[in-house]
């Protein structure tokens, strides 16, 4: 399926759910790759993993997220023994919203598909009556091979999606690396004003796919296309030139990042965005948005400093 984790951790930040075919599979703490525990098939008989948790902001609530190891093709199998589900570790990553701990965590017997010998590890995720509307990223670690997985937390005004008062000025930037190199495609002039309304989300902040909705209205991209599944962008036209997922292979596709101010005269790159869908991440005011057309395991397509845009 997919080369490397890294590979997959971005395009479970993008997409969170890929076609696959669940099959019986034996207890193996070792596997090379780590996932949820949680997978339901679709009208089309395809498998797909929940890494999404949705929260109604101001109610206090605690959900377990469960985690098995999975094996090169990301198959999940199960862990081999009680203490090693136990010994999964996790954390809350730096850029999270607020409001969301983690607290007990252990594991279960494993039977959704696997041998019955197997075991699932297990967190619970605590989230406050006042957490604020945002989104945060869980992330667990095998204790064995320290591959990684990441379950998205969203906390959202269900009472007031998608709100028409919550704005933001933003700019922007589209490049296309086909070439071996960047090319600029598009580029905002100055700042636009996105709105939580741009694109119907159904949540209560502002995030990427409103500011993209508001770019192609601004007329800096002529047209995209939204993925199945989890919202991502699955197809760009930007100065002429489209771009798909998948072409010129499927380890190449449409990437986002946030930058903001660190100096008068440089932009910092956001690296909680990297972890995140574009219809979670909290955009703030003055946000510069990158997208960039490339490799998933591309490390340089997105440095850590650019100069001020606006």
């Amino acid at each position: 399926m997919f080369k490397k984790s890294k590979i997959f951790t971005v395009l479970l930040a993008v997409a969170l759910s890929f076609a696959m075919v669940i099959a019986p599979a034996f207890a193996a703490s070792n596997d090379p790759n780590l996932t949820t525990d949680e997978w339901w098939q679709d009208g089309q008989g395809e498998w797909h993993g929940t890494f999404n948790y949705n929260f109604a902001q101001g109610t206090a609530a605690t959900e377990i997220l469960w985690v098995v190891p999975a094996n090169a093709l990301y198959e999940p199998t199960s862990f081999s023994a009680y203490q090693h589900a136990q010994a999964v570790g996790y954390t809350i990553l730096a850029g999270s919203v607020s409001g969301v701990t983690l607290g007990s965590k252990g594991g279960s017997a494993q039977s959704n598909w696997n041998d019955s010998t197997g075991f699932k590890g297990g967190i619970q995720v605590q989230v406050a009556a006042n957490a604020p509307s945002g989104s945060a990223v869980v992330r667990a670690t095998s204790p064995f091979t320290s591959a990684t997985t990441d379950f998205t937390v969203v906390v959202t005004d269900a009472t007031n999606p998608d709100p028409q008062a919550v704005t933001a000025n933003i700019s922007a930037q589209v490049y296309d690396h086909e070439s071996g190199s960047a090319v600029l495609l598009a580029a905002t002039t100055g700042r636009v004003q996105a709105t939580a309304h741009d694109y119907v989300s159904g949540k209560s902040f502002l995030t990427v796919m409103d500011t993209i909705a508001r770019l192609k209205a601004a007329g800096v991209i002529t047209d995209y296309e939204i993925g199945i599944g989890d919202p991502y962008i699955a197809e760009l036209t930007a100065g002429g030139v489209t771009e798909v997922n998948g072409s010129p292979s499927y380890d190449w596709g449409w990437q986002y990042r946030i930058y903001r101010a660190d100096s008068a005269t440089e932009y910092k790159l956001v690296s909680y965005s990297e972890f995140v869908g574009p219809d979670v991440f909290n955009v703030q005011n003055n946000d510069h948005v990158v997208w960039r057309f490339g490799e998933y395991d591309d490390t340089t397509l997105f440095p850590q400093y650019i100069p001020n845009p606006v």
